[in-house]
């Protein structure tokens, strides 16, 4: 994984802005990452000291192995001087006016003994049970409980240090969610983080929020994804407003690879064999109407083409066309028949298909409900018709003997074979799933010392190879004169053999999926100190010709909310 990490406390930009076209066509156009401001480098390189130029404006690497207790040194509480939470032991507190929240000095300003109101609060902690009251005696165990309870008793919610696998959801009504609570002693507030970490899924989602509603030090953990082109992402915030994070760590796991390109079956069977030339008894007396020569084999047809007719055979008692005639040709662009006297000429084999399309980004699809691996790649074109062989000339005719009685006539010439049908093209290798820390669809939030980390974005799916074209027919006989005896021609002549169908093309690789810190649709959050860890996108799928583009690694991606990320 490529790791970048930038920290930059300014409120302006950390955004790249993407055209007013789809979210499927991202990556063709010119996509411009808009410096951090005040920070003076783009999103995509890597930060030094030296580039940061404001006050309170700072880049460097991380340690990718902090836990959540000592990921917390971008808090004010870290400070020198910061104000402690209780005050010493044997002195008296003295109540300040107004509510207590939560605060980043944990200090117990209504003095009831923690940070924050614990009349107001539904309290959590991983050995609580959701039979409880929810008291800070009596805490309930999971928080998707809490949020029950606190919804309907309009509070908020105070989460203990521990490891909670489930995921959370708020919808429709505000909740306010504060951790960093040692509950073993006595809800002292630290500077540790509950962890929310589900073994699938978001571990938050926010869907049609109107707030206040304030997250305050919590850690959200989503799992490496388990599926193809799966996406792994921390929190989803949809058509909410006036959400305050603050003090949190979202962190997005490694997506899953795109779906390789289904296989495509080739057809073995050939088309049926193509129709022989009529036979004929000789010698035909010279009077004798109900005596013909022999017809050419023309009735069958194939699947995707038509071998070429066979000729009629000559018939000496007619004047003035007596002789003979030549095969046709088979259709569409089939090989031509044989002229009198030989056999259809063999049909040439098909053309294969074209190569299917390489996707055209390195991220698929936003929109309300989720990631769409879409920048999937296009199916290989099919294979073209093999040619049909041409039909063969029909059988001469002699005279029987020099009296002019009997004649022989000519059997007719066989069909030509049915040219084989062009196999069917690969399929596309589909897109690689996405490693997204945070995102905020049609939202309004402001995030402040927070930290953000991705894994890999997924690699793009391989395509399938194009399937093998059908086996050309086989051509019909020329047909039979046994009264010929030793006379040579009288036999009709062969068709030419039908073609196998060109082989269909491979299908166009996926692209790689995207690893970003935040993408926000419709609007760019109000920002303070933040601090990206970036994976590095998914690589493309492997094509034929060319590999699909590499998947988007950004800090962040600002997606203008008419720009059909939603459908």
């Amino acid at each position: 994984m490529s790791k970048r990490t930038t920290r930059c406390r300014s409120s302006n930009a950390l955004f790249i802005k993407g055209s007013a076209l789809p979210l499927a066509t991202c990556a063709p156009v010119l996509v411009t990452a808009l410096a951090f401001m005040g920070c003076g480098g783009p999103a995509d390189v890597e930060p030094d000291d030296a580039a940061c130029t404001m006050p309170g404006c700072h880049t460097g690497a991380s340690d990718s192995g902090a836990s959540v207790a000592d990921a917390g040194n971008l808090d004010p509480a870290h400070a020198e001087g910061s104000v402690a939470e209780n005050p010493a032991p044997g002195t008296s507190c003295v109540a300040a006016p107004g509510p207590d929240e939560p605060d980043d000095h944990f200090a117990d300003t209504n003095c009831d003994g923690i940070d924050g109101d614990k009349s107001r609060a539904i309290f959590v902690a991983p050995m609580g049970s959701d039979a409880a009251a929810g008291s800070m005696d009596k805490p309930v165990k999971t928080i998707g409980h809490a949020m029950e309870v606190a919804v309907a008793a309009k509070k908020s919610i105070y989460v203990c240090n521990g490891s909670y696998a489930e995921r959370i959801a708020l919808q429709t009504s505000a909740v306010s969610l504060y951790g960093g609570y040692d509950c073993a002693a006595g809800w002292r507030r630290t500077t540790d983080r509950a962890v929310i970490a589900p073994t699938q899924g978001r571990a938050l989602t926010i869907q049609s929020v109107t707030g206040p509603v304030q997250i305050d030090r919590l850690s959200f953990v989503a799992p490496d994804a388990a599926q193809n082109g799966e996406s792994s992402v921390a929190v989803w915030v949809a058509d909410s407003s006036a959400l305050k994070f603050t003090n949190d760590r979202f962190q997005a796991g490694n997506a899953g690879d795109g779906q390789p390109g289904a296989p495509v079956a080739a057809d073995t069977a050939p088309p049926s064999k193509a129709e022989d030339g009529v036979s004929v008894l000789a010698p035909c007396g010279r009077w004798i109407t109900t005596c013909q020569a022999g017809t050419g084999g023309h009735a069958s047809a194939g699947a995707c083409s038509t071998g070429g007719p066979g000729g009629v055979g000559g018939d000496a008692r007619r004047t003035p066309n007596w002789q003979p005639s030549g095969g046709g040709a088979g259709t569409p662009d089939g090989a031509p028949g044989g002229p009198p006297g030989f056999a259809g000429v063999v049909g040439s084999p098909g053309a294969a298909g074209a190569v299917g399309i390489r996707a055209a980004s390195g991220f698929g699809f936003l929109s309300a409900s989720g990631y769409e691996a879409t920048n999937a790649g296009g199916t290989g074109g099919q294979g073209s018709i093999g040619h049909p062989g041409g039909g063969g000339a029909g059988g001469n005719t002699f005279w029987n003997g020099g009296n002019y009685d009997s004649a022989y006539v000519g059997a007719g010439g066989g069909q030509g074979g049915h040219g084989g049908c062009g196999g069917q093209g690969g399929k596309g290798g589909s897109g690689g799933g996405a490693s997204i820390a945070l995102v905020l669809y049609r939202s309004s939030a402001t995030l402040s010392w927070c930290a953000l980390k991705t894994a890999s974005g997924g690699a793009g799916g391989a395509p399938s190879y194009g399937a093998a074209g059908q086996p050309g027919g086989q051509p019909g006989a020329g047909g039979s004169a046994p009264g010929c005896g030793a006379l040579p021609g009288c036999n009709g002549y062969s068709g030419g053999a039908g073609a196998r169908g060109g082989p269909g093309g491979a299908g166009g690789p996926g692209g790689g999926g995207p690893s970003i810190g935040i993408v926000a649709v419709g609007g760019a959050p109000e920002q303070d100190a933040l601090t990206f860890e970036i994976g590095s996108g998914g690589i493309g799928g492997r094509g034929v010709g060319s590999d699909g583009p590499v998947g988007m690694s950004s800090a962040t991606l600002l997606i203008d909310a008419d720009a059909g990320a939603a459908r």
